[in-house]
């Protein structure tokens, strides 16, 4: 399989010799790989774009071996807006990690143990009351997201049932 690298490569190989072209040559030389998002789109930079845009507009781009280019565009810029984080974890959630943690490295999930990784987890959030604890594990456990059993508590996966 192809990355976005190589085909920017074999693209630039293939149409680096439009000698007639310095200023297409140029564009294309400086083109720079900034990413590649499946099936088929490469993401590049470079200088004097338009020379590779009128070569396009002309058909005067070779593909990269094996493929075809069936649009050329441009990108003006992408906004993200970012997802604000509250500062603490809902205690529910942070128990089914801790628990699912604590069972993956094979260590029995006790309140002790689960405590514990409380306190060293999430530092930045207030630690609940034993009757707390015990009893958000029970409602975890009437939700039916984590059981008990002699050997400590387990979180609830598919393959439990």
């Amino acid at each position: 399989e192809n990355n976005g690298k190589e085909l920017l490569s074999d693209f630039k190989l293939r149409n680096k010799t439009c000698y007639w072209n310095p200023g297409l040559i140029e564009s294309i030389a400086s083109l720079e790989y900034l990413g590649f998002v499946k099936p088929s789109t490469l993401l590049v930079v470079g200088k004097n774009l338009e020379n590779i845009r009128s070569a396009w507009g002309s058909r005067v781009l070779n593909a990269p071996d094996g493929f075809a280019i069936v649009r050329i565009g441009d990108v003006n810029g992408i906004e993200m807006q970012v997802v604000p984080q509250t500062k603490s974890v809902p205690l529910m959630d942070a128990l089914c990690h801790i628990i699912m943690e604590l069972n993956n490295h094979r260590i029995v999930a006790t309140l002790d143990t689960i405590r514990e990784k409380l306190q060293c987890a999430y530092q930045d959030i207030q630690l609940p009351t034993d009757k707390q604890l015990f009893d958000t594990l029970g409602n975890l456990i009437r939700d039916r997201k984590v059981f008990h059993t002699g050997s400590g508590y387990f979180v609830v996966t598919p393959e439990t049932f």
